[in-house]
């Protein structure tokens, strides 16, 4: 997973990908998007299959097996990628990916204090390094529970911003936005209206 998030560079770069103000997400909900925001999913790779070719993209540095093994979980429909136009740069590409995945929500008091209390350590397992947790609560929005996480990402110099809903009573939708540290804040905001907005099918 480490490397996929090298990789949204390389998408980012590679062309026009048509945009959505209200989307409908393969995973069963609808959002409201801003228009800057660039939607990367099994459909659009579908519609456009010359956007990701991989004999016409300038992918710089990226290895384009690896490039090629992210393409191919968006058009199984592993997971979905919004891109931001407006905050990335050559450095990162500000991203949201969606996934789903087993599992359920803690309970509210000490279900969910354990688990907040061990994240930091699971997550600095998983990337291999120290990372930090600023923030872990279930929050209601719009009548739906979800545990909203903050941490450090997977590369260095960036954070994560997760929410978590839970889809069904053994399903999770896990929607991550990850971005430059110093458009952290933006991005919180943009993206905490965002999931103001989600409706789940």
């Amino acid at each position: 997973m480490k490397k996929i998030i090298f990789l949204l560079i390389a998408i980012f770069l590679t062309g026009n990908i048509a945009t959505a103000e209200e989307y409908e997400s393969f995973y069963g909900f609808s959002v409201n998007l801003p228009s800057h925001w660039l939607v990367v999913t099994r459909s659009e790779l579908q519609q456009n299959p010359d956007l990701f070719n991989l004999e016409k993209a300038d992918v710089g540095n990226i290895d384009p097996n690896l490039l090629k093994q992210v393409i191919g979980k968006i058009q199984n429909g592993d997971f979905e990628l919004y891109l931001n136009r407006k905050t990335s740069d050559p450095r990162f590409a500000d991203n949201i990916n969606i996934i789903k995945q087993l599992g359920r929500l803690p309970k509210e008091g000490t279900e969910l204090n354990n688990q907040c209390a061990q994240l930091n350590g699971q997550l600095s397992k998983y990337f291999g390094r120290q990372i930090n947790l600023y923030g872990c609560a279930i929050q209601t929005i719009d009548g739906k529970k979800a545990l909203i996480t903050e941490f450090d990402g997977a590369v260095e110099g960036t954070r994560s911003i997760q929410y978590q809903f839970q889809k069904s009573q053994s399903v999770l939708v896990v929607i991550t936005a990850t971005c430059k540290n110093d458009t952290a804040d933006t991005i919180r905001r943009e993206f905490g209206e965002m999931m103001k907005t989600i409706k789940f099918r």
